[in-house]
């Protein structure tokens, strides 16, 4: 085994073997970002959190909330369940009420989440489940299967290694800050490990059909691409999907060339564990039916007849299921809650388009941004010389111009109602995202062994902007573990606004675009964004927090301003972030809320009631 596994690595290039050490150097250092820490608690804390019932009214309250939110997301999809009314203002004086629901979010939030705040629902997920009990259903469908069972497992193992404390009472992290930190930590070096095993089954994946040097380069931009760094800095299982997706294309290159049955039994079995682990990638499952349709014609040269009788073709979906059904064993219980959670909802919140413009869009922004501009232009001329030269490819060549052509298509319909208000839609499909680094190494092969210095030249660029581009985000991530801006923007608020006075913010505070400062002393205005205050009539905020959470934003970066001519009456006293006037061409991290940027301003003298 061992000798097998050394043979393995002795088969990489040297160069990428270089490149993946300093990668999970450059990752481990820079996980840590974003956490709930005791630091973070104390800024938010009011004095009455030393009383014994706070905690206990922050689980009361936490548990009214998933309540309330998830039947709203069922009934409607994704309406916002702390406001009734969209125009309501409120107004929140801590003083008078530390225990309004507002602030108790903000502090269960503040306490238990990261500033992701997607990541907590994989350890909620795990909550509900009691594998003694064959309790197993995660009740959140869209990273299930083998990643939620092996995340579960992984947690245990780190428990019985010391790394965490398991404990069923909620309140005890609530009074523990850092050990639910390191909860979303050890769940964020998974994803990391993820992300290295998807690199290495792509570099497997291209070497099936072509040299060590266009292999490193498709795996070099993948695990280079701000899409997928943002996949492995969070605790979530999309670089699990992609990677299995890459095993399953491998398979599919054996079925195409050699049709054993061994490759049938395990890409349908794999197929079915993909659908069962996150559904949303249902698209790939149907790349084992295409590799055999593909072996029929244009290997075996038999009719479509005996290609859809073959007894393999038949086996598959019976085999798929079974595989759907092994990391899925609460189907039979939970079919319709799956169904309507897995399938319907996503379709219902962003109903899919057939506007060719709309999907031109996506690419520019979805694609654009997740692989960056070069890498992408890379992979659009590789794609497209390679589709006219059809006749010159290989089969296993065409099978990936076909698949990425259709994928391509999928990801125009599904995201381009979308994407343009976020670029972040491109982490629901990373296996596309691969395919793209696939054509764009191949565009830089040409490249490099065209004997022209200045293709070669261009090839040299492209790699370097990748490699500027990861610095860059690993930095971002890393300087936020070490002193992130919002961090600052909260104790540059305690310390200078001066208490009870009123402050303007986008929404109730929360972990992902609020600071952390001292919410029970001040006035705090919710929701005054959006025009919902006339400056000539209305009374307005003595100060306002400005944030740019960059994924929550696509190119052209602007900053969200609450009314009309706000520079008019608002003058900046406090910038926390880097770059106080985005660009269009600056290395943005679009997928994250590291670090992101802070503008503190202050009611002119003038217009002060």
């Amino acid at each position: 085994m061992m000798r097998r596994f050394g043979g393995f690595v002795r088969s990489l290039d040297k160069i990428f073997l270089l490149f993946l050490f300093v990668w999970l150097i450059l990752n481990w250092i820079s996980l840590p970002w974003g956490l709930p820490s005791v630091k973070r608690a104390a800024m938010v804390l009011p004095p009455e959190s030393k009383e014994p019932q706070f905690f206990e009214q922050l689980e009361t309250n936490r548990k009214k909330l998933y309540e309330i939110s998830l039947s709203s997301q069922i009934a409607v999809g994704w309406m916002d369940p702390y406001f009734s009314r969209p125009d309501e203002i409120f107004k929140v004086r801590g003083w008078e009420t530390p225990w309004h629901r507002f602030l108790l979010h903000a502090y269960s939030g503040f306490l238990l989440r990261s500033i992701d705040g997607d990541e907590q629902i994989f350890i909620v997920s795990l909550s509900k489940m009691n594998p003694k009990k064959l309790q197993l259903n995660p009740h959140h469908y869209f990273h299930a299967g083998v990643y939620i069972y092996s995340l579960g497992a992984l947690f245990q193992a780190s428990q019985m290694a010391g790394l965490i404390r398991l404990v069923s009472d909620i309140k005890f992290y609530y009074s523990h800050p850092d050990d639910m930190g390191r909860f979303y930590h050890i769940g964020r070096i998974y994803s990391a490990l993820w992300g290295i095993i998807g690199g290495i089954l792509l570099y497997i994946l291209v070497l099936k059909n072509s040299n060590r040097r266009m292999a490193s380069l498709a795996a070099y931009f993948y695990l280079a691409a701000p899409v997928t760094l943002y996949v492995t800095h969070v605790l979530k299982g999309h670089a699990t999907g992609a990677a299995l997706v890459f095993g399953l294309l491998i398979l599919c290159h054996d079925i195409l060339e050699r049709g054993t049955k061994k490759s049938y039994g395990l890409a349908s079995l794999l197929a079915g564990i993909i659908v069962g682990t996150q559904p949303h990638l249902w698209f790939a499952a149907l790349t084992v039916p295409l590799a055999h349709l593909c072996h029929g014609l244009w290997v075996d040269r038999v009719s479509i007849k005996k290609i859809f009788i073959d007894l393999r073709f038949l086996l598959m979906p019976v085999i798929g299921i079974l595989g759907f059904v092994l990391v899925s064993p609460y189907i039979f219980s939970a079919f319709k809650e799956w169904y309507y959670v897995a399938l319907v909802h996503g379709s219902d919140i962003h109903p899919p388009t057939l506007n060719p413009l709309k999907w031109l869009k996506a690419y520019a922004i979805g694609l654009g941004i997740g692989l960056n501009y070069p890498v992408f232009l890379a992979f659009a001329i590789g794609l497209i010389w390679a589709l006219c030269r059809w006749v010159k490819r290989t089969s296993w060549e065409k099978f990936l111009i076909i698949f990425s052509l259709a994928y391509l298509l999928l990801f125009g319909i599904y995201t381009g109602p979308v994407i343009q208000d976020s670029a972040m839609y491109s982490r629901h499909f990373m296996p596309l995202v691969g395919l793209c680094c696939c054509w764009a190494a191949w565009s830089l092969e040409r490249c490099f062994g065209s004997g022209k210095y200045y293709w070669k030249g261009l090839g040299a660029f492209i790699v370097l902007y990748a490699l500027s581009v990861m610095i860059f985000y690993e930095f971002n991530y890393f300087s936020d573990a070490r002193g992130s801006s919002y961090m600052k923007a909260g104790e540059w608020i305690s310390k200078n606004i001066p208490k009870r006075s009123s402050i303007g913010l986008k929404h109730m505070p929360h972990t992902d675009f609020t600071p952390p400062f001292d919410f029970v002393n001040y006035e705090l205005w919710i929701n005054v964004f959006n025009n919902h205050l006339d400056p000539e009539k209305d009374a307005l905020p003595q100060y306002y927090v400005l944030e740019r959470n960059p994924n929550y934003y696509s190119v052209p970066i602007e900053w969200k301003k609450p009314f009309k001519n706000f520079e008019r009456y608002y003058d900046p006293v406090a910038y926390f972030g880097r770059g106080g006037r985005p660009r269009w061409w600056d290395f943005t991290d679009h997928f994250s809320g590291a670090n992101f940027p802070v503008w503190i301003y202050q009611l002119r003298r003038t217009h002060a009631s």
